[in-house]
């Protein structure tokens, strides 16, 4: 008969007999096993006893007190003292060294006391499992209780820290507004207000609900150990940005004119600007500061002083003072035929715009200051609407931006030497009509 001839048994029942056979051995030698796993714990406490034995000591180790006592069934009276004991415990060395006061939990029964009359109670201690208490230290205490008082607080937002430059408080809301603080009458006059801490110099601008621990503080600041009800409240803070901060240019103020047959020719500040902060009210309609007024009547070269910023009030800078330049120099212009001195001569124009954006309209009336220089004869004979300027506005958006102006000199006052000096782009506002 071929190996493939031979009927196969089936899977499971083959399972059933390795099992079957297999209790039968462990029954047989059920002793030996037994034996074994004594043999396995005795090893394993043996080890233990070695390498982490159990072992007595203080708690804390310096055998001070340090386990606050918890008085239990004092109904509607109270301890007038605080208690904390020391205890000696026992137990496995690796237990014992990670100790702690959470750990314990100890109680005192004050019911039945006469209030104002002193009596001895015993202290008991418990402690989590594999930790023995041997003794307390000490085993008694002399408990005197009072009646529990009960007063009403406003809670009051103890602020620490502040609000960074240019932000103000808007507004506080506290939930609950008061609360019934439970204590010693002794301990209740000492309080002064039961506080909400609050952090203002994480706050922003806008809206924050802060949510903490109620705490009652003396006069001094000290906390007073008090029952709170409820212990926890919500103040809701809305804080502003009042300050508005920024970097604004410096525009010199001239008074008088250069000497006759002079003319300025540069003006500069140093620094050119200066950082400012202020309410932002103010703020909001300030684009530019300006220098007390600088004398340059009759001057004949540079000039060069030391000015104040005439600033608003309430406004801080970070500097007060800039210095102002202004070249002064001769008027020099073409020669004309009847030898007339140079001068310069100032006057305004209203430029023509060109290229304005369909849709867009110009907000205020268009106005800029050109100085000619040319031979003073023919400067008095210049009459109005004889320059004329124009501002390009091609590509301009709604808003208010500065934009390019060109002065034009009519060929006739060209050749007999006026000159125009271009003037610096002007601000225009554009709006939709």
């Amino acid at each position: 008969m071929s190996r493939a001839d031979v009927p196969r048994t089936p899977w499971p029942k083959v399972l059933v007999e390795i099992a079957r056979s297999s209790a039968a051995g462990l029954f047989h030698r059920k002793g030996m096993a037994l034996f074994s796993l004594a043999a396995a714990f005795g090893i394993w406490f043996v080890i233990q006893d070695v390498e982490n034995p159990r072992i007595q000591r203080c708690f804390p180790e310096d055998c001070s007190r340090a386990i606050p006592v918890e008085a239990v069934n004092a109904d509607q009276y109270i301890p007038t003292s605080t208690f904390t004991v020391g205890v000696q415990v026992e137990g496995r060395e690796a237990d014992v060294r990670k100790l702690v006061p959470d750990d314990f939990r100890a109680t005192i029964d004050v019911k039945g006391i006469t209030p104002g009359v002193p009596q001895d109670r015993q202290v008991k201690v418990t402690s989590k499992d594999g930790i023995r208490i041997l003794s307390v230290n000490p085993p008694t205490i002399p408990v005197s209780v009072e009646p529990v008082v009960e007063k009403q607080f406003d809670v009051v937002v103890n602020r620490v820290g502040q609000l960074p430059a240019g932000f103000v408080e808007d507004d506080v809301k506290v939930d609950p507004p008061q609360v019934t603080v439970r204590g010693l009458q002794a301990d209740l006059a000492t309080i002064a207000s039961v506080n909400l801490d609050v952090n203002l110099s994480s706050q922003r601008d806008g809206v924050a609900v802060i949510d903490n621990e109620l705490v009652a503080r003396s006069v001094t600041g000290t906390k007073v150990d008090v029952s709170i009800t409820p212990k926890r409240a919500k103040v809701t803070l809305s804080v502003r940005q009042d300050f508005v901060q920024r970097t604004l240019p410096v525009v010199p103020v001239l008074a008088g004119q250069p000497a006759a047959g002079y003319r300025i020719v540069g003006i500069s500040v140093e620094p050119s600007s200066v950082f400012v902060s202020g309410p932002a009210d103010k703020m909001a309609t300030l684009t530019q500061l300006s220098t007390e007024a600088l004398q340059i009547t009759n001057a004949t070269g540079e000039i060069r002083r030391l000015q104040n910023i005439d600033a608003p009030a309430n406004l801080s800078l970070d500097r007060r003072t800039v210095t102002v330049i202004v070249q002064v120099k001769a008027i020099e212009c073409a020669a004309s035929t009847t030898g007339a001195a140079c001068g310069t001569f100032t006057l305004q124009v209203a430029p023509l715009p060109e290229g304005q954006p369909p849709g867009l309209v110009i907000s205020g009336p268009l106005r800029v200051n050109v100085q000619l220089t040319g031979p003073l004869t023919v400067l008095d004979t210049i009459a109005p609407g004889q320059i004329t300027a124009k501002v390009q506005l091609g590509g301009a958006v709604a808003g208010t931006a500065s934009y390019p102006v060109t002065v034009s000199i009519p060929s006739n006052l060209a050749s007999q030497g006026v000159k125009a000096e271009q003037p610096a782009p002007i601000q225009i506002t554009l709006t939709s009509p």
